[in-house]
């Protein structure tokens, strides 16, 4: 099957040799060259020597035609590498190289379409921690921070600038949750605790380990309970009281009955 690209290459340099060849004969025949001694070997170093700069001239052309659109995808590549997401090799051409451009474009876009529903997963992520009432923080396997949101900010009385970065440790500055998250590192499994942190915070601490790509890293999540234990101290005052009020009714009525015994 002839190619657009052998014709491309093969028609150029056969006419060229049919220009050549007829040119050296109709020199070498009509001018009487034939019956001048060393004539016809000069025609043919002149046609030679013609031939080969037609041939360079002839193999730049169709070198630069041909690698044109190799060129342009490597361009294209490069803008995409520096963050491009518009870039796309555009041309009219109908030859093997027009196959290969539409598999870059269709590789571009679908990588385009990937990076939007990545960009649009995590705003979607990023919102959900912003407006998170429990407070979550990541780590790595080391134990530095890689992500807090607000709500852990919050309960630990820290920044975001301040926290990623910094060791597990010096973020949360509370030694049963430090030695919560050495513990699920050690054991490779959730570990779950309540902490508390003093009279205005009751914490459920949770450490999950996880795998990404290879390395390890752990997710802590931290519930404020706060309220629910003050909910529940109250229930049991309530209780409580209800429990003495009882017994008062119930003594006074025994004292009563006997008084009136006597």
């Amino acid at each position: 099957m002839i190619t657009p690209v052998f014709r491309r290459i093969a028609i150029p340099f056969g006419l060229l040799v049919v220009a050549l060849a007829l040119g050296f004969d109709l020199y070498v025949t009509r001018s009487g060259c034939v019956a001048v001694p060393g004539c016809p070997a000069r025609a043919l170093l002149a046609v030679t020597t013609l031939g080969l700069l037609a041939v360079f001239v002839l193999a730049y052309l169709v070198a630069r035609r041909t690698v044109q659109p190799l060129k342009d995808v490597a361009e294209v590549a490069r803008r995409i590498a520096a963050g491009d997401d518009t870039a796309r090799v555009l041309s009219s051409r109908r030859d093997e190289s027009a196959a290969l451009i539409d598999a870059v474009n269709q590789i571009v876009d679908s990588q385009r379409e990937r990076l939007n529903d990545l960009v649009q997963d995590h705003r979607q992520f990023s919102t959900v921690l912003e407006h998170m009432a429990d407070g979550v923080l990541i780590t790595d396997g080391l134990g530095m921070v890689t992500l807090i949101n607000p709500a852990a900010c919050r309960l630990l009385k820290s920044t975001e600038k301040e926290a990623l970065g910094r060791p597990f440790a010096a973020v949360v500055r509370h030694h049963s949750l430090i030695e919560l998250w050495q513990r699920c590192r050690a054991q490779g499994r959730e570990q779950v605790e309540a902490v508390d942190l003093g009279p205005e915070l009751f914490l459920q601490a949770v450490v999950t380990p996880f795998r990404e790509r290879g390395a390890t890293g752990y997710v802590v999540i931290f519930q404020d309970l706060t309220q629910v234990r003050r909910l529940q101290a109250t229930v049991s005052y309530t209780h409580l009281r209800a429990h003495e009020t009882v017994l008062d009714l119930v003594c006074r009525l025994l004292l009563e009955k006997k008084k009136q015994n006597h």
